[in-house]
Formats: structure tokens, sequence, C-alpha cells
């Protein structure tokens, strides 16, 4: 018997701008809210560990390790799967050309968004949780109505897959990267395309906004992120150094805008878009073995990283401390997240688990299974691979 999320798992209130919940705790400065900025006030349900287990995805109790709901009803192995804001819903996207969503506290398939011709590599809520955006093998990307399932647009353009769309912070743009080895940007409103990034010499395997969305940077399989003009759609930097060799797994800017932080072969790296130089490397991760993610936490002031060799690290690079190393699992981590809050980190790995830590002691609390597969990342971009709400 499934247990409710609602009998194990309290409502507690949070705020929610733009999509993104905000951290207890901290000042609407310090997660980058503008005075006069509209805020929603949300029942959100806490405690709550996302996994993909093949064709199916799981809700985990963070505290107890007990399984919530077993969400299952794709036909094929999940690509990739994320929560809501408010933790409420739960989106998948799956190899049988579909992308479906679900209610999280019953288990129930609420919505089943039908119309690709080939595998859904990412499904992402809007901002607002209205719209979905899918993205497929089948060389487009979709926006679907979220309540009735109704697609709403198709975008054309890519010769080959897109392997990853994402909205900016209010939705008003779309970004998508291709095995086409461009990314382009379109309007969610006027649905036309306005820049075609072009320059990478391999498949683009990230792409995001600057916080002001004046920017893009890119991450591809030819050693190389690229910042991007948005308006202008012209390359104004191309971060490699003469000794990078190996993918370039991710690329994300830093919350102030300044800096862009980057995994690939071996460590990631902070590098400073004003001079175009690394400012910071990881060091403690084995050089042959690939860094497969990195990621700022709540504050900026910490970076988490997960690599082949088996092990994801906790790092402060203002003074270059690693602060901790979370080893347990025994094959490679493939990707490494905060929880909102940042108290926790969950790791997930090819050993078939995710593991939740304390982002403060290191300890680990809990395993959970996770079916995952090593898909070639240039066939499908970045992977969600799992998700965790606040511990707070």
């Amino acid at each position: 018997r499934q247990h409710s999320l609602q009998q194990q798992v309290p409502l507690r209130q949070r705020l929610v701008h733009q999509g993104t919940l905000l951290c207890a705790g901290s000042s609407l400065a310090d997660c980058c809210v503008e005075d006069g900025a509209q805020l929603t006030l949300v029942a959100s349900r806490a405690l709550c560990v996302l996994t993909i287990e093949e064709s199916s995805a799981s809700l985990w109790n963070a505290r107890t390790g007990q399984r919530l709901q077993t969400l299952s009803g794709h036909q094929e192995q999940l690509l990739s799967a994320v929560l809501s804001a408010d933790s409420t819903s739960v989106l998948t996207a799956s190899a049988d050309n579909t992308a479906r969503l679900w209610n999280a506290s019953t288990g129930e398939c609420v919505q089943t968004f039908t119309g690709h011709d080939g595998p859904v590599y990412s499904a992402v809520f809007s901002p607002g949780g209205t719209s979905i955006l899918t993205a497929s093998g089948d060389r487009t990307a979709k926006l679907w109505r979220a309540s009735s399932g109704e697609c709403l647009h198709t975008f054309t353009g890519h010769e080959h897959g897109v392997t990853s769309a994402a909205f900016c912070a209010d939705g008003t743009l779309v970004l998508t990267t291709s095995n086409d080895c461009t990314t382009r940007l379109w309007s969610s409103s006027r649905r036309s395309c306005l820049q075609t990034l072009t320059g990478h010499r391999q498949p683009v395997r990230s792409a995001s906004f600057s916080p002001d969305e004046e920017l893009v940077v890119t991450a591809s399989g030819d050693g190389t992120a690229r910042v991007w003009n948005v308006r202008t759609g012209e390359c104004t930097q191309t971060l490699q150094e003469e000794q990078d060799s190996g993918a370039v797994q991710m690329a994300v800017f830093s919350l102030d805008g300044a800096s862009v932080l980057t995994a690939g072969m071996g460590c990631a790296k902070i590098w400073s878009l004003a001079t175009g130089k690394v400012v910071w490397k990881s060091d403690g991760h084995e050089e042959d073995k690939a860094v497969n993610s990195a990621c700022f936490s709540a504050d900026g002031s910490r970076v988490l990283t997960s690599s082949s060799d088996g092990s994801s690290r906790l790092w402060c690079p203002a003074s270059g401390r690693c602060f901790h190393t979370f080893r347990g699992h025994t094959d490679a981590v493939l990707s490494a997240v905060f929880s909102t809050d940042c108290a926790a980190v969950l790791t997930v790995s090819e050993d078939g688990t995710a593991r939740l830590w304390s982002s403060t002691t290191g300890e680990a609390k809990h395993s959970f299974q996770c079916s995952c597969r090593s898909f070639e990342t240039h066939s499908i971009g970045i992977r969600r691979y799992a998700a965790i709400t606040p511990l707070d």
C-alpha cells in the first residue's frame, strides 16, 4: 500500500518567485529578488526525494527513507523527472515519446502529453507552472497547456534531436540545445526563433541564462563553454584553457552573473567573465575521470561537484577548501544537487542508488533505489536524475 504524502509530510508555507522556491531565512536581496517583485505564498510539503527507476519514478520521505509513491505508467525508460516549485506535482519525460504530469500526493497521472515522434529527453514547468516545455529526439520542442495537455506550439528548426529546453526566469524566452551543435533562442509568446547560436563543433550539452537574461552560456562536447549575447546572438567569450581535453559537461552562471562554473574532465572551474580566466579550480577528483555536474549553493558561496571517480565533493571556492568528500557509491556519480535550503545534498550514481547526505557534517542519511543507466550524454544532454525538496 502506498503511503499518502499528505499523511506522511505536513504542509508548510514558503515563498515562490518566478517559479523558484526561496530559501528559508534568506533575505530577498540574497535571493536576487528586486523590490516590488511579485511573490507567491504556497503550502509546500518538505522532506521529499524524487528518483528515476527505469520506467517509473518514486517519491521518498527524506527523513525516514520510506517510499511514499511510485509513479508508474510510462512504457519505456524515464529520461527526466522534476518536481514543481511547490512540490505538489511531478513531471516526467520518457523514451516512450511522452511526458506525464503526476499528483505528488496521490501518485495519480493527471495528464499525458502525446505528440512527439521521438523520445522526450526533458520536460520542465514554466515559471508559473501553467505550461510545460518538452524537448525530443524528433528535432522539436513543444509547448503544452498543463491543465489540458493541449499542444500550444511546436518549435521547429533544429536539424537533429533537441536535447534540452528551458524557460528564462519570467517565461518569455525559451532556450533549446541540440545534437546539431547549435542552441536556439525563441520567443515563447511570438513562438518565433530569435537567435541561432552557432559555433560549437560538437553537440551542445547544456545551456543556461545569466541572472539578468542578457547572456547565455553553453557547454559542448568540443571542450569549450561559450558565452553569447542574447540580443545579437554574438559569441562574446570562449572559455577554454590550452591544456583542456574532453567535453565540458555543463556550465552555469554565478548568482551575480560575473562568473561561470563549468564541469569537465577531472575538475570543475570558475571563470571570471571580466578576464575570461580561471579564478578557481577544484583539486581532488581523479584527473582522468569526468566531473559530471557542478552547481552553486543558493548563496553562491559553495560549489557541489559529482564525478565518475565515484565521489561528490563540497567546496568553498573563496578559500579553496574542500569541506566534504561524499564517498559510498560504488560507481560513477552522475549528478549531485543541493536541497533548496542547502541543508542536504542528493547524489545519484550508476550503482543504482541515490544517497542523501548532510551538507553540514558530510554524514550519509539514507540510500534510495535509483536505476539510472549511463546513456551517452551527447545523445540526450544533461539528464535530471533526481530532485529534493527543502529539509528545514
